[in-house]
């Protein structure tokens, strides 16, 4: 009988031991940092190495896009092919440079750059939690592709969804998917890292 007993606790003990531990919530950015991601396009082949350079004290925000494996999109404002481009937030003005072809462009948006916890405030909507991977990285020997992560959704002032992805391990953003150039298309970020800064 103790022998019965004891193997019941046991297996209860190690049933509360393999526990999953609670989701983390979606964390704001830190407010200056520097990240990678890697940007694909669901539609193509075209896949872009994407750093970028994050002061939102300051209102300041440089990403670069560098073509690292198939052919670049048609953008509607330039009407050729791209490789190299880089966009810059200035306060409210976002200037879009494509450096292969010493062009640039304007636009005056109806929104200014993204605020550190844009994704947790009011307009944002909390969708179910989903399994995701990263396409461009292998997992590690042993362990899973798949992530759970946390959905939010936000509505980009009529230029359609923006969809936050944060891991339920440490509430890090996992990956964000907007809006592309061309009207009913959007591109896919995945974040490779975010790491917080004193200045950029």
């Amino acid at each position: 009988m103790m022998r019965a007993v004891a193997a019941v606790l046991a297996i209860a003990a190690g049933a509360h031991a393999s526990a999953p531990s609670p989701a983390v919530k979606p964390q704001p950015w830190p407010a200056v940092h520097k990240a990678l991601q890697i940007q694909y396009n669901p539609y193509g082949e075209e896949e872009y190495t994407k750093p970028w350079w994050y002061d939102f004290p300051n209102r300041r925000l440089r990403t670069d896009l560098v073509l690292t494996r198939g052919t670049p999109s048609l953008f509607p404002w330039k009407p050729s092919f791209t490789q190299n481009f880089s966009s810059y937030w200035l306060n409210d003005t976002l200037y879009m440079y494509d450096r292969s072809h010493n062009f640039c462009f304007k636009l005056e948006q109806q929104f200014g750059m993204m605020m550190p916890d844009w994704f947790l405030t009011e307009g944002a909507a909390k969708q179910p939690s989903v399994y995701l991977t990263h396409r461009s990285v292998e997992p590690a020997p042993g362990h899973s592709a798949f992530q759970m992560c946390s959905w939010m959704r936000k509505d980009g002032a009529g230029y359609g969804w923006f969809d936050y992805f944060a891991s339920e391990a440490d509430g890090t953003g996992f990956r964000l998917t907007a809006p592309g150039p061309n009207k009913g298309k959007f591109v896919i970020n995945d974040w490779l890292s975010i790491n917080a800064t004193s200045s950029i």
